[in-house]
């Protein structure tokens, strides 16, 4: 992987693993499989599910500092310092992701998937 993209596919894996508490819910009410109780009960897991995607962030950047560090023989700091466009790109690519995926995408998937539900019954 080109190394300008790093950033951008760990912040998009992170942003994912936040969101999976209210993805899976609704994927398993598409496929007729969910229900109400199963989105409660992972949404109660929520912030859980939001420092899970932090922590895969930062240790996936915290990783690659450090092997970059061995490699060039410099500290820490100053390959964070080198790195700070990776490093933020990779948190902004999760909050993007994780701000989309739940504030635009999840309550217009919700609304529509209500809207059918009641005209069919």
């Amino acid at each position: 992987m080109k190394e300008n993209h790093k950033g951008l596919f760990n912040g998009l894996i992170g942003g994912l693993i936040s969101s999976i508490c209210c993805i899976t819910p609704l994927l398993l009410l598409l496929l007729g499989i969910g229900n109400l109780s199963l989105a409660v009960w992972m949404g109660a897991y929520r912030i859980y599910f939001i420092f899970a995607g932090l922590l895969f962030v930062t240790l996936a950047l915290a990783n690659h500092v450090r092997l970059k560090a061995k490699k060039c023989a410099c500290s820490n700091i100053q390959m964070l310092r080198q790195e700070s466009k990776l490093i933020f790109s990779a948190f902004a690519s999760f909050f993007i992701i994780f701000s989309v995926i739940n504030f635009i995408i999840l309550p217009y998937a919700t609304s529509t998937i209500s809207a059918k539900k009641v005209l069919l019954m």
